[in-house]
Parts: structure tokens; sequence; C-alpha cells
């Protein structure tokens, strides 16, 4: 007798515990129904927010300058695009070398930053492949020394290879730094680069 309430116990356990488990799987995929139908809204809802503001983006598109690859003021330098020494007619302004073509635009881009920050000024602009090449191997130099705080492993100065190598996270080798093209210009509140 006592085996008989045994074996029904186990059997209604058991079938509870399929019902469980049934129960518990139904609620899942209940679940995973909601939040996938949750996300194509969100996604619906993304997908018409972009189609509302396509006519502001073409607006802007509209007002941008038409560009070609042929354009004086569209070149790329750097160290997978290097380039031999430009040699563009230079002007001063605010007491840097720059492509006369962007004179008058640099002076009132400086303004409007000024007019923000009075502090604001050109640091750096137009660099020869000759001085950035001296300015480079310098930084190069510094590096090797352990000026710049760089050790290796064993707390000696590091070689010429590894100090390139750090050089290149902040400096670009000659014919690689888009200065030498005199459009490109740093501008800072303090008096150097790396402060």
């Amino acid at each position: 007798m006592q085996r008989q309430t045994k074996k029904k116990k186990l059997k209604k356990g058991r079938i509870f515990g399929g019902i469980f488990v049934l129960l518990s799987f139904i609620f899942l995929c209940v679940l995973a129904v909601n939040k996938l139908q949750s996300q194509g809204t969100k996604e619906t809802t993304s997908s018409n927010k972009s189609a509302v503001s396509s006519p502001k983006s073409e607006n802007k598109k509209s007002d941008l300058p038409e560009a070609h690859q042929s354009d004086w003021n569209l070149i790329l330098v750097n160290r997978a695009h290097p380039k031999e020494e430009l040699s563009p007619h230079l002007t001063t302004v605010a007491g840097v070398q720059v492509d006369s073509r962007i004179a008058e635009a640099l002076e009132k881009f400086l303004g409007a930053a000024q007019a923000i920050d009075s502090s604001e000024h050109l640091i750096s602009a137009y660099r020869s492949v000759a001085y950035q090449e001296q300015l480079f191997n310098g930084y190069v130099e510094r590096e090797m020394a352990g000026a710049a705080g760089s050790l290796n492993n064993t707390g000696q100065p590091i070689s010429r290879e590894e100090a390139e190598n750090n050089v290149k996270t902040y400096s670009q080798p000659a014919g690689s730094s888009e200065h030498q093209t005199g459009l490109a210009v740093d501008i800072s509140t303090v008096d150097a680069l790396n402060q």
C-alpha cells in the first residue's frame, strides 16, 4: 500500500514537474516574441525617423559646395599617401604661414574662435618636408635619450625603431604630414602642442 502511494506521489510529481517545465518554456517563448516585436518596432520607428529627417539631410547636402577630385583643396597626405614637397604659395596669418588660398577663411575662422575664447591662437601651420623631417627626428632622438620617459623593459633607453613607433603616435614622418600642404593648422588655447 505504501508502495502504491509512493508511486502515485512520484507520478504526480513528474506530471507537475512536466507542467512546470512546459509553462516555463511557453513563458520564455512569449518573452522572446515580445522582445523581438519591440525591437522591430524600434527599428521601424528609427526607419521612420530617418525617412522623416531625410528631407532635412537633402537640404543640408544641397547647401554644401560641390566637390571634385581635382579640386586644389582636396589633397590626401598621410603615411599611406606620402607626398613630395608641394611648395604652396604662402601667406602669414597670425604668425604662421599657410597656403594663401585659405588665408581669408582662416582669419575669419580664428576670429570666430577668439570670439568664443580669446586665448585661441594658431600654433603651427605649414611645414616643409625638410622641416618635418628635422622635427620628427628630433622627437625620435628625445625618445631614445629617455627624455620623454621612454625606457624599455630593462630600464634602458629604447631603440630607434621603438622611438620612431612612439613618435608616430603624435607626429608624422617627413612627406606624410598634412602640414606640408599649407592647408592644415593647429589651433589651441595653450602655447605649445602636447600640453
